[in-house]
């Protein structure tokens, strides 16, 4: 289920984004207070696709690449934040929509799926705005 907010007054404009589900899971996340884990980053955009084996120990990550950022899963949480919020206050002149869908794990609650996309008014440009990441592997170290 998605809630839509209007960023300004332009009412086609909309950003879809369920804000109380994810602020649900993310206090879930943050209660299992999971300092040691790991996980495999997939991450696909316009940009390319690449992968990470992310290892957190002690809550700082550490990844497989030499080119790309590993992510804690707080900060995975941030960057869903962060691009919901510029979302509502970017400048909407020719972007008719911003859809951003998550789904949670059932067990920790951490995002397992990220789908990022922006519809635009008239002619898409190419490579558009859009990104999937998926969580997977994830191993909770003791």
């Amino acid at each position: 289920s998605f809630f839509g907010s209007c960023a300004h007054d332009n009412d086609e404009y909309r950003v879809n984004f369920n804000e109380t589900e994810f602020n649900q899971k993310r206090v879930m996340w943050e209660e299992e207070n999971l300092q040691n884990y790991s996980y495999k980053f997939d991450y696909f955009a316009s940009s390319g696709p690449f992968e990470i084996n992310v290892v957190v120990e002690n809550g700082v990550s550490s990844g497989d690449s030499e080119y790309n950022q590993s992510y804690t899963i707080d900060e995975v949480f941030d960057k869903i934040q962060t691009d919901y919020n510029e979302a509502l206050n970017q400048d909407s002149s020719n972007l008719s929509q911003v859809s951003i869908q998550v789904i949670y794990n059932k067990d920790f609650h951490y995002p397992e799926l990220i789908k990022y996309s922006t519809s635009y008014k008239g002619t898409q440009p190419a490579g558009g705005a859009y990104y999937d990441i998926h969580i997977n592997d994830f191993i909770k170290v003791d």
